[in-house]
């Protein structure tokens, strides 16, 4: 597709139109356009890894289409592609969690954030292929995409120690406003992880509905907003 182009290493950020091609082409393969830029995506606190970060974000954020207008079920593959870009692979995923850099982590973070989101919106438009297939084959065609998204997430070993390294920080008093809003995310990261991926919920160590608790459900989704000052908050230590 040429709704944009790359330009060496990095991404050039399409226009508003661009992404409108976006959003009507997505869903039919634009695998060939994210794996272009598969050299820029180990994280890093640059000015370009961040765009394309962002502009990833963008692209996952595209609405979902109508999936029962087709007459047939979607194509998981191309189903996760639009969840997890494929040039964000676990790989890179996973290094930017453990990365030095806090805004790495923070974007990283806020880029799984979207994914899962996107990866809930997805679900809930699957309902209504029961029209057009069998509920059988409408669950095992959920299953499927549930289990190439993790397969693709970083470990969840990965989220729970750097959980585990910002909860020693809170053990220590208050925090700064750049780790209060990374335990933000984690915390609300693992739990869109159990609600969406229900076989991480095995984890858990407390009631299922205790753990990964967001207290403050106005942080926009583990965003760049939201935390302003060094709050401390309880998830129920169950991870």
């Amino acid at each position: 597709m040429h709704c944009a182009e790359t330009k060496g290493k990095y991404l050039r950020a399409p226009t508003d139109a661009a992404f409108t091609c976006f959003e009507r082409a997505a869903w039919h393969g634009s695998r060939r356009y994210w794996l272009a830029a598969k050299a820029a995506a180990e994280p890093r606190p640059s000015a370009r890894w961040l765009a394309n970060a962002t502009l990833a974000m963008r692209a996952i954020a595209l609405p979902v289409p109508d999936l029962a207008a087709a007459g047939t079920l979607p194509d998981a593959a191309v189903t996760v592609d639009n969840i997890i870009l494929p040039w964000l692979t676990r790989t890179a995923l996973t290094v930017g969690l453990q990365h030095p850099d806090a805004l790495v982590r923070t974007t990283v973070l806020q880029v799984l954030a979207t994914a899962l989101h996107k990866l809930g919106t997805v679900l809930e438009a699957l309902a209504p292929l029961t029209t057009v297939a069998s509920p059988a084959a409408v669950a095992a065609l959920r299953q499927q995409i549930r289990t190439e998204v993790r397969r693709r997430l970083p470990d969840i070993q990965v989220v729970l120690a750097l959980h585990a390294q910002l909860r020693t920080a809170v053990d220590g008093g208050p925090l700064a406003p750049q780790q209060s809003r990374l335990y933000y995310q984690v915390v609300g990261l693992l739990a869109d992880l159990q609600r969406l991926l229900p076989e991480v919920r095995g984890r858990c160590k407390q009631p299922t509905e205790r753990c990964g608790t967001r207290p403050d459900r106005n942080h926009d989704r583990g965003g760049l907003g939201g935390v302003e000052g060094g709050g401390v908050i309880d998830d129920g230590r169950c991870w």
